[in-house]
């Protein structure tokens, strides 16, 4: 069935409609794609149309890098870097305005991420060539961030995700491109790392330059997307093991993964973007629910605004 593309809204004028009707929690997906002004759209699964966010006031360094994004409260997080090196850039859901936050303690790029209890926290990555161990936590009420105990192996290109109440870091690669496939949760409360040998497959790695893994939380289940057989798992913690669940409807081993997202929208897991042959990106968004029968699973959700794909596609939930 073929569904029209609602017309992106100005993001301000929702919120002035928000305001007012004491709106209900929701998610977003927020995406930057392959687009020339720069502007950030949001996508509301509840209400199927796109806002348009006010264009960020980064520099021509910022917009012209690779960028990574996370959400804490309600904000979006976006960092980078500019002419001073790294940055990062809040847009604050609320008065829609973007900020600079302080910088991390250390700065750094490739690192695993997640949202929890209104915080972002990131892990490991890279900063000037050199491995990070290093992990913080940005909180928007205080717009401060905090240095956390160091993760046990420093990683680069690792993802992050929330399960059982806990932080976790997943997979990466050390410097030279050697496959890191332990996984670590972290304590909020003892403030301590707890090393999960063998949680990542090297087998899922299809080489040094594919993208970090693509891994998802719903109702406290992990799911990833095995980028070599374009195929959907589910993880059993109490075997630290993988099951195959089934194909997905896109594709991405041709780039490593590149042009492809994974996130959790509510009961339901999004498959955003991917290719249909090399260089032809595709803009099509999936969802996954496993409550659903047999091939009801998978639905066709929208089409989004802008190309998706390369490097410059970067998503993230945000729950209001």
């Amino acid at each position: 069935m073929c569904r029209k593309l609602v017309a992106p809204v100005p993001v301000s004028s929702y919120f002035r409609t928000r305001n007012q009707q004491h709106c209900v929690l929701e998610d977003w997906v927020f995406i930057l794609g392959m687009n020339a002004d720069k502007k950030w759209r949001a996508y509301r699964p509840a209400m199927d149309d796109w806002l348009v966010l006010p264009p960020c006031p980064g520099d021509y360094t910022f917009h012209a890098c690779d960028k990574e994004s996370i959400i804490a409260g309600l904000n979006l997080l976006v960092v980078g870097q500019d002419g001073n090196g790294c940055v990062v850039w809040r847009f604050d859901t609320i008065t829609t305005k973007w900020s600079t936050t302080p910088r991390m303690n250390t700065d750094r790029c490739l690192f695993g991420s997640a949202s929890f209890e209104q915080c972002a926290y990131v892990a490991g990555g890279s900063c000037n060539g050199k491995l990070l161990k290093s992990v913080e936590r940005y909180n928007p009420e205080t717009d401060s961030w905090e240095l956390l105990p160091d993760l046990h192996t420093g990683r680069k290109s690792c993802s992050g995700f929330v399960m059982d109440g806990k932080f976790h870091v997943i997979g990466g690669q050390e410097n030279g491109g050697k496959k890191i496939t332990s996984g670590e949760s972290f304590d909020t409360v003892t403030k301590t790392w707890t090393l999960i040998e063998d949680m990542w497959p090297a087998s899922f790695v299809t080489s040094s330059v594919a993208t970090p893994p693509f891994v998802a939380v719903v109702n406290n289940q992990l799911y990833a997307i095995n980028v070599k057989e374009n195929m959907l798992m589910l993880y059993d913690k109490r075997r630290n093991y993988w099951n195959y669940l089934e194909k997905i409807p896109h594709r991405a081993e041709n780039t490593y993964g590149w042009g492809l997202d994974f996130k959790a929208v509510g009961d339901e897991l999004f498959v955003i973007g991917g290719v249909r042959d090399p260089g032809l990106y595709m803009q099509a968004i999936h969802a996954y629910n496993r409550k659903s029968e047999g091939n009801q699973r998978w639905r066709f959700v929208t089409d989004s605004p802008l190309p998706i794909g390369g490097f410059i596609g970067k998503l993230a939930i945000h729950h209001l």
